[in-house]
């Protein structure tokens, strides 16, 4: 079909009076939406961060600091526990009954030292004097069997025995006192003793008597001192903090 050129200049008109009223209306619906979007309750939107979850018990547990205890509150931790038992004292009087034997006698200082920081005063003699009698035992112990041990054979180089020797010539059952006050090894000063035919029993009596006397010396320290420790710490907290002075300001 053929049109003429106003026809066709119509057609065109029209054409583009319709795209124009589609693309007013598509415009026009845009719009709409964008409102509709904004208008949306804050409930029905999508979160732009995610929400946190609760942690676990491991996160927590990795997460909490771990406070580590000074290693002095572990030893008092484990005096407390084992110095009040039944066995500890036998352990002791054992210790000290195979000293001269063993020569393990330098554990008894540090574990009766911890006893004694946790113990009240009878606890505290009790323990003293198991380690005093288990001592008192081997060394008579000792004594009798220096002769089947062959010890003074063992013994005639060292020096320590010629010190021992030395020591027994010019003082005496005296020397067996000052030996175990310091203290100092008792086995040389009681092969001395069997070497030079002195009187064994006498030298063993005074090392009683010398680590008596250091061991009561021990105990009164430090029950004392930590007696005089809780008398002062109560006195504190019973004693009302002394009144500053009031100081009235000076009128210029």
């Amino acid at each position: 079909m053929v049109y003429s050129f106003p026809v066709l200049v119509l057609r065109g008109r029209r054409g583009m009076r319709r795209a124009a009223a589609s693309l007013v209306f598509l415009l026009a619906f845009q719009q709409e939406c964008e409102a509709d979007s904004l208008a949306r309750p804050a409930l029905l939107r999508r979160p732009a961060e995610p929400i946190p979850t609760e942690p676990s018990r491991r996160e927590l547990i990795a997460a909490k600091p771990t406070a580590q205890s000074p290693w002095h509150e572990h030893v008092i931790k484990w005096g407390e526990k084992h110095a009040s038992a039944t066995w500890f004292p036998c352990v002791l009087a054992f210790i000290g009954f195979m000293d001269p034997f063993t020569l393990c006698g330098f554990l008894v200082m540090p574990l009766l030292t911890l006893a004694l920081l946790v113990s009240e005063l009878p606890r505290a003699l009790v323990l003293c004097a198991s380690v005093w009698g288990g001592c008192l035992a081997g060394n008579f112990a000792f004594v009798a069997l220096i002769g089947r041990l062959g010890l003074a054979a063992k013994l005639a180089d060292s020096p320590h025995l010629e010190v021992a020797r030395e020591l027994l010539t010019k003082h005496g059952p005296v020397a067996g006192v000052m030996n175990t006050i310091l203290p100092l090894p008792t086995v040389p000063l009681m092969v001395a003793a069997h070497v030079l035919k002195a009187d064994e029993t006498l030298i063993v009596l005074a090392l009683a008597v010398g680590r008596a006397v250091r061991y009561v010396v021990l105990c009164s320290t430090i029950v004392g001192g930590r007696s005089a420790y809780k008398f002062a710490k109560a006195k504190a907290k019973v004693q009302p903090p002394a009144a500053q002075p009031h100081v009235k300001e000076r009128r210029r």
